[in-house]
Formats: structure tokens, C-alpha cells, sequence
């Protein structure tokens, strides 16, 4: 299920983006649940496997602040771009977006790993680096976010390969290209599949990853510490479970 979501993304430049020999490939699934999650959400349409996963993620359910007050919602009901999402008020970041109705788009945060809603709490310093930031918009028919590999970065890309963390490689921008001080991580296996700007180490005092795709019709951009690059496949795996779980929410 996780390989297929993926696939439909985009397309391999395996010609242009080889494998480095000091780049390990492991393609083995990755060690958190998410996948089986994510397979859980297609049993009993989609209930019982969206209600799980919502529960993962730290719903106001069991809130003292719920409790007291019923009138406050569990989940806000949101329309982004055209599609029905159902999002716990504890990952949405900003205010006016805890709102039922139609938004321009929605800002959330989470905890990594524990997976804890942190978007109402104010983000400083070393709380940074234990965050995932996401924006959900609606889709830009000018461009799908799978082809910005092809018909974007590769153009501004040096022609030297080194290994990012195992099983991903990177080449960095050009300078003048716009990305000064960015590399691209890419999965050399499927690097038209899976791929990220990430700050040059050294450059900036919290480097962090850039990741861009298209999820049920909503284009979604995530931010995440480049101190957690080693768990790109789990915090991928979140991200499109979570995407795919409001979602469902919203069709119960």
C-alpha cells in the first residue's frame, strides 16, 4: 500500500542520479508502524483504521479542557482546496485556523517521534528540532510537486554525488540558482519519488528539510529538522498516514 502511494508521485532519473559508492541503499520497510497503520485505514471503510491512527496523534479526546467543556470540539472541520478534512485542534498551529469552514490552507505540528499534536504550544529554540511542520494547501494545477525534480531542480544541481545519511544521497544547488546554501536529498533508488531541499550543515545554526508532494489532492509541504534525515522514512510514512487519516475522519 506505503510502495504504491508512493510510486504514483513521480518518476525515476536513475541516468542523471546515480548511485554514489559510498551511499547505502536499504530498501527494507521501515521499522515504525505507519505502514500498518496505513493498511489498517482500508479495513471496515476506513473507520476503525482512521479512529486508531487519530488516536496516535493526540486528539483532545481526553483533554481536562474537553471534559469541562463539551462545546469544544475534538476535531475541526476543514475544507482545503475543495477537500473535507477532520483535524484535532491540538495539531493545528494558528488560531483562526481552529475554525470549522473553508481555509486557504492549514498549518500543523507535531511532535517526532512521540507524535504528540503541537500546534498550540509557542515554538522556541530546542523545541524546534523535536517538531514536523506542515502546510496543507490546495493543489497547484500549474505544477505537480512530483515533477519539480525534473523540471526544476535538476537544472540548478552540481554534478558531484555524496551521501547524505544511509540510503540517501545529495547534490547540492549551484550558487545564483535561487538555493544557495540548499542541497537536494534524494532516495537514489527512486529519486524522482523521494526527495527534499535540505540547509547545508554549518550554514544556518538549525538546519532543516524542505519536502513537497500531493496527497489526496492537497498539496502538502513539510519541514523537519535535518538532525532527523535518519528517520526519513518514518516521518515520511507520518506524514501520509496523517494526510490520509483526516481525511477519512471527515467521510465517517
Amino acid at each position: 500500500m506505503m510502495r504504491r502511494i508512493l510510486i504514483r508521485f513521480g518518476v525515476a532519473q536513475r541516468e542523471d542520479l546515480s548511485v554514489p559508492k559510498d551511499v547505502s541503499v536499504s530498501v527494507s520497510l521501515p521499522r515504525w508502524p505507519f505502514v500498518l497503520l496505513l493498511l489498517a485505514l482500508t479495513v471496515a471503510g476506513g473507520v476503525l483504521g482512521a479512529g486508531t491512527l487519530m488516536g496516535a496523534f493526540g486528539t483532545l479526546r481526553d483533554s481536562p479542557a474537553v471534559e469541562a467543556n463539551p462545546a469544544i470540539p475534538v476535531a475541526v472541520r476543514a475544507e482545503v482546496g475543495g477537500v473535507k478534512l477532520a483535524v484535532p485542534r491540538d495539531l493545528i498551529r494558528f488560531e483562526p485556523q481552529r475554525r470549522d469552514g473553508t481555509h486557504p490552507r492549514l498549518d500543523l505540528a507535531f511532535a517526532w517521534p512521540s507524535l504528540e499534536g503541537r500546534g498550540q504550544i509557542s515554538v522556541q529554540g530546542e523545541a524546534f528540532g523535536s517538531l514536523v511542520f506542515l502546510s496543507l494547501q490546495p493543489r497547484d494545477e500549474a505544477l505537480d510537486p512530483a515533477l519539480r525534480m525534473a523540471q526544476i531542480y535538476m537544472r540548478f544541481l552540481s554534478t558531484e554525488i555524496h551521501a547524505a545519511v544511509p540510503g540517501l544521497a545529495a547534490r547540492r544547488f549551484v550558487e545564483g540558482s535561487g538555493y544557495d546554501g540548499e542541497e537536494l536529498v534524494y532516495d537514489p533508488v527512486r529519486p524522482g519519488v523521494y526527495f527534499l531541499r535540505c540547509a547545508r550543515t554549518g550554514g544556518t545554526p538549525q538546519p532543516s528539510c524542505i519536502r513537497e508532494l500531493r496527497i489526496a489532492g492537497i498539496d502538502v509541504t513539510y519541514r523537519m529538522s535535518r538532525q532527523h534525515l535518519d528517520d526519513w522514512r518514518g516521518i515520511e510514512a507520518a506524514v501520509q498516514s496523517l494526510v490520509a487519516a483526516i481525511g477519512l475522519m471527515e467521510a465517517r
